[in-house]
């Protein structure tokens, strides 16, 4: 077992430190760059005051808990931080588990006298030393920012907990999921849903602009980001939170492991469907379609549902504000009206949908690299096609899915805007869906790069390029990054409608035409590996 672990960290070794460095670092600016912010009490209870009064600000930070400066800290930070931990551990676990299998790796620690469960269990020991590396250096720095010792801990507890229980998030799409592809998708789907039901939660919750707290909606309690930010661990410390966490790693792990005791060596909960023994499919576009048709209705239909409610939610996320006298004051001292509000929230709430469209590209483009390790990329160049031939069929089908999830969602938005009475905001809704295509294109266009350039970690970099460019374009405020990087990058490049400033939007799409012209040359001098 030892050994197995001491094997796994040596292979993850550059990759966590990455990982556990840098966020813990991100979690030290954010700490001066609130300084800078807060900088008097003064300021502190104005710009307290504003996020409460801005509901699409709630949505993307998290809970006000009075105008202490602790608070104002844990506004700032924990929510996107949960995202990223979340995101650092599904990745670990699916590479350490549906990789391994997909690679060869798996089968031959089962073929030693281990046992089936030694090599799991070993990822979830590292997993857990990770953490734990990432909750000491988090509350070192947080207290060397200043932040209490006690509450210091807690929130970097928090943090690591959930990030375990993702990991188990990890596990589980591993056993279910064929492929690392679709296992990172669906894992990447899952941290993102649990951001939005906390995201909802708190923008539909009950603000008090007098004593500067906010209570979220039941939606909330859906997500164990939304218990973290229950912790409140710089005003009034509560321990429920860290026994729902641990629950929750200790389920999700748990299940994870029981099924992997059970699963046959090499299969997958969903297994591919077996298409017919003679078919009609004539070139690599036509089999990269047909491969990814399941996914794109997938994808599809989540984006969907979750376009449909977006509606509903921008309507009371508006309104929420006016039952409190304090915050309706500042409303109108801003000159905020409900129509400004329901836009606020509206763009934001679309933006999360546009990363789901690029998180189908992305997924759809890597599934060349499955096709190239599994050895029948060889079969399909075999014939009259070449490389570029083949990456290009399957960029083609990946700017389908992202076309497909896109327009889906506009048609899903469309139906939920004449459900809540309001057909006059249709158009301006459908054109603010389909303003995230540069984005998602750019993030796709990243991938197939990758899978020309560098290969072998196309699948690994691919997705953490895909969080820093959400953690960039979401946070980048938070953490004090300059506003051009900001405005520049893939998913801060997407504009609230009406706007004039276009010039980001098309950098960004053109920046996703070039990459992947340079997919497209680099593929014709990669080596296959």
């Amino acid at each position: 077992m030892m050994r197995l672990l001491a094997l796994q960290a040596r292979r993850d070794r550059l990759t966590l430190a990455i990982w556990v460095v840098g966020l813990a670092v991100l979690l030290l600016v954010t700490v001066q760059a609130a300084h800078a912010e807060y900088g008097s009490a003064a300021d502190r209870r104005t710009v307290l005051l504003v996020a409460l009064a801005t509901p699409v600000l709630l949505a993307f930070r998290g809970i006000v808990d009075g105008g202490s400066f602790g608070s104002a800290v844990f506004f700032q930070t924990y929510t996107w931080m949960a995202v990223a931990v979340a995101l650092m551990n599904t990745f670990l676990a699916v590479r350490h588990g549906r990789g391994d299998e997909t690679a060869g790796r798996r089968e031959l620690v089962d073929a030693t006298p281990h046992g089936r469960l030694a090599a799991p269990v070993a990822s979830v020991l590292l997993a857990v030393i990770a953490d734990a590396a990432f909750l000491l250096l988090a509350t070192v720095l947080l207290v060397a920012g200043g932040m209490p010792l006690a509450g210091s801990i807690l929130l970097s507890g928090g943090l690591a907990l959930t990030g375990i229980g993702f990991f188990g998030v990890g596990l589980l799409a591993s056993e279910a999921m064929p492929s690392s592809r679709a296992a990172n998708g669906v894992a990447v789907v899952v941290a993102l849903l649990a951001y939005v039901l906390r995201a909802a939660g708190d923008a539909l919750g009950t603000a008090d602009g007098r004593t500067l707290t906010l209570d979220p909606a039941p939606v909330s309690a859906l997500s164990p980001i939304g218990w973290g930010e229950r912790l409140l661990p710089y005003t009034r410390p509560t321990g429920w939170p860290i026994a729902a966490l641990v629950v929750f790693a200790i389920v999700t792990v748990g299940a994870a492991l029981s099924v992997h005791a059970h699963r046959e060596s090499g299969a997958s909960l969903l297994r591919d469907r077996v298409g017919r023994p003679a078919g009609g499919i004539g070139s690599p576009l036509g089999l990269a379609w047909r491969l990814q048709r399941p996914s794109v209705f997938a994808w599809a239909l989540g984006a969907g549902v979750l376009s449909a409610v977006t509606p509903n939610l921008v309507t009371a996320a508006s309104r929420f504000d006016l039952r409190d006298v304090t915050i309706r004051r500042v409303v109108a001292s801003l000159g905020h009206s409900r129509a400004g509000l329901e836009t606020q929230f509206t763009a934001g709430i679309l933006v999360l949908i546009g990363m789901l469209a690029a998180a189908a590209g992305v997924q759809a483009v890597l599934r060349a690299r499955e096709e190239q390790v599994s050895g029948r990329a060889e079969v399909v160049l075999s014939g009259a096609v070449s490389r570029a031939g083949f990456l290009g069929s399957w960029v083609a089908a990946a700017v389908g899915t992202v076309a497909a999830v896109l327009l889906a969602s506009a048609a899903a938005i469309s139906v939920g805007s004449l459900v809540q009475g309001q057909a006059r905001q249709i158009g301006v809704r459908v054109l603010q869906m389909l303003v995230q295509a540069p984005s998602a294109l750019a993030l796709t266009a990243v991938a197939a790069l990758l899978v020309a350039l560098l290969p072998r970690a196309a699948v690994v970099g691919s997705w953490v390029l895909f969080a820093a460019a959400g953690l960039v374009g979401l946070f980048g405020g938070v953490l004090d990054l300059p506003a051009g990087l900001i405005r520049y990058s893939p998913v801060g490049s997407v504009p609230a409608l009406p706007t004039s400033d276009w010039g980001p939007t098309w950098a960004v799409g053109a920046a996703a035409v070039v990459l992947l012209a340079l997919a497209g040359v680099a593929i014709r001098r990669s080596q296959f590996a």
